[in-house]
């Protein structure tokens, strides 16, 4: 166990190594800690995102909304407003 060297360490000052790779399973001290750390969000950065959600769904709808309008009510308006007597040709 002296000549044991851990996952993550750096052999120096050596003209040649010969070794034999162990693998002692998940379980280990080395294995545990070199997970990644979850994501952690505070108090106010949950109520924030909460907040920011409740006021972008209205918005998007009026977007929706309006885009529906402008494409599909005004085309029909403007067709039966007799508005298509303007495109005649001049020549």
């Amino acid at each position: 166990m002296n000549e044991m060297l851990l996952r993550g360490c750096t052999l120096k000052n050596t003209g040649e190594i010969l070794g034999l790779v162990v693998y002692s399973g998940g379980e280990t001290r080395i294995q545990q800690n070199s997970a990644e750390t979850p994501l952690k969000y505070g108090l106010c950065n949950c109520f924030l995102l909460l907040y920011m959600s409740i006021q972008y769904m209205p918005q998007l709808r009026l977007v929706k909304g309006q885009d529906v309008r402008i494409h599909i009510v005004r085309p029909v308006d403007a067709a039966s407003s007799g508005m298509e007597c303007c495109a005649t040709d001049r020549s």
